[in-house]
């Protein structure tokens, strides 16, 4: 701090050079020698490398955000991180520019919220590719319709399942959009001065550039503030480099959801008995009771099944599984 000089020493050495004089440094104030005033109202409650381990899981989100908009818009889009800060909660809602769209976030099992936010330019961008335009719209101070949050309501969640992957190497968070708002009045979900991190993305597609943040407050993250750090994120690499490729086959494989549909025999009527037909009626069949019931798996022959009453309702029951053999056969 003593090589740096005041203001006073500035000017005098500025008029020194005008008139080729010496300039004599003044002497300093012993009472003020390495005095700084320090608010602790304002001390970083992120340390480094939480803000480092917080920028590579936005930066993972930013990569596969952009391939995701990419294929759902059909138009090239690019999301890169800007910056990622620490900033008190009232300062980053103050700044928030109108109209905007603001999604207010629940991160289970965490208390609390988060903030998602985007520039009036990028959702009017995403709606008009949505429906077969160009993000080429300028008239950013349109407020928004009932419409226009009704589609990004259904747009939201898959950025947010795409963010609650970026976190899983360090915690197994929930994301779920709890709702929207357009005005920065309606989400304080923390305190004015309470400290917060600010991520900034730079959003681009087709003509439009602009921005999208995303706030996470100290408060939210503290419980897993000890998991912040690049040791978790590369044992959370490792691991998941360890799963088996068929593994993780196998896993999306058994959440595919098949359609499966169960048939009797055929039965042949007129049309004029079809027309006569009302509810009540009774439509016979050339199925026996102890004949199987053919069950469709998206419509592939794939079980035998036999009619039965449970609660009240019809069900079949799988009494044997038609092998690919028997298909083939019967093809």
């Amino acid at each position: 701090m003593a090589n740096i000089l005041t203001q006073s020493e500035i000017d005098a050495l500025l008029n020194s050079l005008s008139v080729g004089e010496a300039v004599k440094p003044e002497p300093e104030e012993d009472a003020d020698k390495g005095v700084r005033i320090y608010d602790f109202r304002t001390a970083n409650k992120f340390s480094k490398e939480q803000m480092r381990t917080l920028h590579t899981i936005s930066d993972n989100f930013a990569t596969v955000l952009s391939t995701r908009l990419t294929g759902m818009l059909r138009t090239l889009c690019e999301v890169d991180v800007v910056s990622v800060e620490e900033q008190l909660f009232g300062e980053f809602n103050n700044s928030i520019p109108l109209p905007a769209l603001i999604a207010v976030v629940d991160a289970a099992p965490l208390t609390g919220s988060l903030i998602f936010q985007m520039s009036s330019a990028v959702v009017y961008g995403i709606i008009s590719c949505l429906f077969g335009g160009s993000a080429d719209y300028t008239d950013e101070s349109k407020p928004f319709s009932e419409i226009d949050l009704a589609i990004m309501t259904n747009v939201l969640p898959q950025c947010l399942s795409i963010f609650e992957s970026a976190w899983e190497k360090v915690a197994a968070l929930k994301m779920r959009l709890e709702r929207i708002e357009t005005s920065p009045q309606f989400t304080q979900i923390a305190a004015s001065n309470e400290p917060a991190a600010i991520v900034t993305f730079n959003v681009k597609m087709d003509s439009i550039e602009d921005m999208m943040a995303i706030c996470v407050p100290h408060f939210l993250i503290q419980p897993i503030s000890k998991q912040l750090n690049s040791m978790t994120w590369a044992l959370g690499e490792q691991t998941s480099s360890r799963r088996a490729p068929d593994a993780q086959l196998e896993a999306q494989v058994l959440d595919t959801k098949v359609r499966v549909r169960a048939r009797l025999q055929k039965s042949r009527i007129t049309v004029g008995e079809l027309l006569q037909m009302k509810p009540g009626d009774i439509l016979s069949t050339n199925h026996r009771i102890v004949d199987f019931i053919l069950m469709d798996v998206e419509q592939i022959p794939k079980f035998k099944a036999v009619l039965g009453m449970s609660e009240e309702k019809r069900v079949v029951q799988i009494a044997k599984i038609i092998k690919e053999q028997d298909n083939s056969e019967r093809q």
